[in-house]
């Protein structure tokens, strides 16, 4: 099989995990009625998980249409942004089990609590914006995301860095996302084409397409896992204030 066909064949996957995450999200959150609007920690985690997800099948959604029009530079500029947010994704939820696992052992889980309702807050209100402030508290910082990627391919088994590391190439306006993506030059003639030329990265294609399918099977088994938690995580916190 080729890797043009293979290109191929990860956007027909990718396609079809978006879809499905997408009618979940409107069968599954269309009945759910049990969580209360209030101040919770509970409720603030699920509103990020929806968010994540809302964020990430509008990404994918994108990026799949770029690929599709071998618009490459802004499609592994998106797919970089889904491997942010999958990655977000999964600290909320590696979060979540740890401060159910503390509680499970019969310990009070304060510190869980503590990094998990900082990592609520960057995520709510974290911003790079220090206009009109002196500096920013240490929950208005953003995250630092190479190291929430790291942890990411470790836990799912793949070169989630190094994925990163190739679509920054592209995101960035260095040598391959921007001269090696947009011009052609014929030394011989001394000339240059300014054009949408992708002949020196087929082989890159393949690769950041198959990164969209499995960064959005991820996503996929994240929201499994956070469906499979919620409720326990729900009881502790109640637990957790309630004592």
């Amino acid at each position: 099989m080729s890797e043009k066909q293979e290109s191929k064949d990860s956007l027909v996957i990718a396609n079809e995990v978006c879809q499905r995450i997408t009618k979940n999200l409107q069968e599954q959150y269309a009945a759910e009625t049990t969580l209360e609007n209030k101040m919770t920690l509970p409720f603030w985690v699920y509103c990020l998980k929806r968010a994540l997800l809302y964020r990430s099948i509008e990404l994918a959604a994108n990026a799949i249409d770029l690929y599709q029009r071998n618009a490459l530079v802004s499609a592994a500029t998106i797919t970089r942004s889904l491997l942010e947010t999958t990655a977000l994704f999964n600290r909320l939820n590696e979060r979540c089990v740890a401060v159910i696992k503390k509680s499970v052992s019969g310990n009070r889980c304060d510190w869980h609590f503590e990094n998990l309702l900082l990592d609520v807050r960057k995520l709510s209100f974290g911003t790079t914006d220090e206009r009109g402030k002196k500096s920013l508290s240490e929950s208005e910082k953003p995250f630092r995301v190479r190291a929430m990627v790291r942890d990411l391919g470790t836990r799912f088994h793949f070169n989630a860095n190094g994925a990163y590391s190739e679509l920054c190439q592209m995101a960035h306006t260095n040598w391959r996302g921007c001269m090696d993506s947009f011009t052609k030059w014929n030394r011989q003639e001394c000339s240059v084409e300014f054009i949408q030329d992708y002949h020196h990265t087929q082989a890159n294609t393949y690769w950041y397409q198959t990164t969209l399918a499995i960064v959005l099977h991820i996503v996929e088994k994240l929201e499994a896992e956070m469906a499979g938690i919620f409720p326990k995580f729900t009881k502790v916190c109640e637990e957790f204030e309630g004592g």
